[in-house]
């Protein structure tokens, strides 16, 4: 079973003071069928290069970047002076260097984005992802969205074909947040090494998200945090730096990993430094759902961040709609077109959460 690292809540430091070892899995966990043996050897292979590529350094404060080019000064400078201009704009507040969110003296495990909607608390919030290609399509989807009255909208700018044009995506924002009113942004840019469409160069998808956690119609960033070509420790911490909230995410469109990779998954998310943590994964069969359903239940009591998880399809329906029980802090609907398997429709999934 694994240590989860807790961080102190303080300004400067990490604390190295292991949380109490997770609890035991059911015994009945060993007589589960074994996946096959190629999978399983994918999936560690994938795990242990994800943690070369990101080392904790000796004082245990940030991961030291193995890989890859520094993000151009420049670039870093001019996120910075247009958040400043914006700042105000933002709702959501924390100290830079721990998890605490939200107003002053708020619990950690809560994440506060505008027009109050809060991350880790309460009943679970809806999110509905906008996927047009073109501007016409992603604002019809955005009307849609604005009348269903989600907590979140989630704008995937991977199905954007004008993802490398700054100048229209700025435009675009704009518009976004003049139909959703209220609603918070989530941005996302999925890779399609995670499911998405997303296929632009290491550096393009830094820089992406540098601008994007500038940007102050958005008020939540997506990163991936297993992307071996990333150093998501650094892209994370200095997205953090502009003032916005992170989701580490990581995506299995294949398989459900074992109950001890799921944790590792989750350890690995949460050195990054994220304010909330998301595993999708792909169930084989219902045992599958209910070993994602209670290793959210153990993440949820021992990290100290708002966790997100679902399986995916429609045999793991029941993890969308059950994150009462288990601590999932987000659920994905739809008001049209779905962006993931499984996903629901708005209406249906108020009327269970509320039955929950």
């Amino acid at each position: 079973m694994w240590l989860f690292r807790r961080r102190r809540r303080n300004k400067h430091k990490v604390d190295a003071t292991p949380a109490k070892q997770t609890q035991k899995a059911d015994t009945s966990e060993t007589t589960e069928e074994t996946e096959p043996a190629a999978a399983a050897t994918t999936e560690a292979a994938e795990l242990a290069a994800t943690a070369t590529t990101e080392a904790m350094d000796p004082a245990g404060t940030a991961p030291t970047q193995n890989t890859g080019t520094n993000i151009p000064e420049a670039l870093e400078q001019e996120a910075a002076q247009e958040h400043k201009k914006q700042k105000t704009l933002y709702t959501w507040h924390r100290d830079k260097h721990n998890h605490v969110s939200g107003q002053s003296g708020e619990p950690a495990g809560r994440v506060t984005l505008k027009n109050g909607v809060v991350i880790g608390e309460g009943v679970p919030k809806i999110c509905v992802p906008i996927t047009g290609e073109d501007r016409e399509a992603i604002l019809a989807q955005a009307k849609e969205v604005a009348l269903a009255e989600p907590d979140l909208a989630e704008w995937r700018a991977d199905y954007y074909a004008d993802i490398r044009d700054r100048e229209k995506m700025a435009g675009l924002l704009l518009q976004l947040q003049e139909v959703l009113g209220d609603i918070p942004i989530l941005f996302t840019c999925r890779t399609v090494r995670e499911g998405g469409r997303g296929q632009l160069p290491a550096e393009d998808y830094r820089s992406l998200l540098l601008w994007a956690a500038g940007r102050p119609e958005i008020s939540l960033l997506d990163v991936e945090g297993m992307n071996p070509e990333v150093n998501t420790g650094i892209l994370i911490s200095q997205i953090r730096e502009l003032g916005m909230p992170v989701i580490a995410s990581y995506h299995n469109f294949s398989r459900t990993p074992k109950k001890a990779d799921l944790e590792l998954i989750f350890q690995r998310l949460e050195q990054t430094g994220a304010d909330i943590l998301k595993v999708a994964v792909m169930p084989k069969k219902p045992k599958d759902v209910m070993r994602l359903m209670n290793v959210t239940a153990q993440m949820h009591a021992d990290l100290p961040c708002p966790v997100i998880t679902m399986s995916m399809g429609d045999m793991g329906k029941l993890s969308r709609i059950s994150g009462s029980i288990t601590g999932s802090a987000v659920t994905f609907g739809t008001c049209g077109e779905a962006s993931a398997p499984g996903q629901m429709p708005v209406s249906e999934l108020k009327k269970m959460l509320a039955e929950f």
